[in-house]
C-alpha cells in the first residue's frame, strides 16, 4: 500500500549478484529487498533510515549493503530488543531467542558480510528508543517488530512525528489484498485507523507491488 498526494513513482529494480550473495549469507530471504534499494536510490546525503524490528539482520544486511554500495553517507539505525516478541510463539520457542542469541546472531550476520560500520544498533524497546530521535529528524522509517495491532498503533503514534515532512513512515506485513497470506490483522487495522484519509484518496497500491506487495508507504505531508 503506497499513499502519497505527491505523484511519487516507482521503478523496477533488479537484484545484483552482490546483493542477491549478501542475502544469501543470512538465514531466510525476505519480502522488500527491492524496496530498499529504492529507498537508498532516493535518500539525499546525510540523511536517516530507521527500522524498527530487526530479528536476524537480513533485511538489514541488504539495506546496509545498499547503503556502502551507494556511498552516500546515511546513518541507519536498527531497534530491537532482540529479545523476541513474547505474543510470537514461534519466535519464542527458537533457539536462539531461548538462550539469548538473536543480538549475537545479527551482529554476526552484518559482520561476516563485512556490513557493520553501517549500522548503529540500538538495543532497546521501540518505545524507548524513540526518546533518542528529535522531531523531524528521520528521512525514511521502517516498522516491523510487534506485530499486534496495540504495538503497531503505539509504533506509529509515538514515531510518526520524528519523521521529516516529505519523509516517509512504512512497514511490513500489510496484507489485506493478498488471499493466500491470512496476513496480520492488527497491523491493517493500525494502518487503517491512522491513515484512512490517505487510503481512500490515494491508493497508489497496484504501483508497488512488484516491490513489496505486503508493506505500508505514507508519505508525511503536515
Amino acid at each position: 500500500l503506497f499513499l502519497s498526494s505527491t505523484g511519487m513513482r516507482w521503478k523496477q529494480i533488479p537484484l545484483t549478484m552482490e546483493s542477491i550473495q549478501i542475502m544469501n549469507n543470512v538465514y531466510h530471504q525476505f519480502s522488500f529487498e527491492r524496496l530498499y534499494q529504492y529507498y537508498v536510490s532516493i535518500l539525499p546525503e546525510n540523511s536517516t533510515i530507521v527500522e524498527i524490528g530487526c530479528f536476524q539482520g537480513n533485511s538489514m544486511c541488504c539495506l546496509a549493503y545498499e547503503i556502502k554500495k551507494s556511498n552516500k553517507q546515511i546513518k541507519c539505525y536498527a531497534i530491537d530488543t532482540w529479545e523476541g516478541t513474547l505474543n510470537e510463539p514461534d519466535m519464542m520457542n527458537l533457539d536462539i531467542v531461548k538462550h539469548n542469541q538473536l543480538y549475537d546472531v545479527f551482529m554476526n550476520n552484518l559482520k561476516r558480510s563485512n556490513l557493520q560500520d553501517y549500522v548503529i544498533p540500538i538495543r532497546k524497546s521501540s518505545l524507548e528508543a524513540v526518546n533518542e530521535f528529535q522531531d523531524q529528524s528521520i528521512d525514511i522509517l521502517f516498522i516491523d517488530a510487534d506485530h499486534s495491532y496495540e504495538a503497531v498503533k503505539a509504533d506509529i503514534e509515538f514515531w510518526y512525528p520524528k519523521v521529516k515532512t516529505g519523509g516517509i513512515i512504512s512497514g511490513h506485513d500489510y496484507s489485506p489484498y493478498l488471499s493466500h497470506h491470512n496476513g496480520w490483522p492488527g497491523v491493517v487495522q493500525a494502518v487503517h485507523e491512522k491513515f484512512k484519509d490517505v487510503i481512500d484518496k490515494n491508493n497508489m497500491y497496484p504501483q508497488i507491488s512488484q516491490l513489496c506487495p505486503d508493506c505500508w508507504i505514507v508519505q508525511r505531508l503536515d
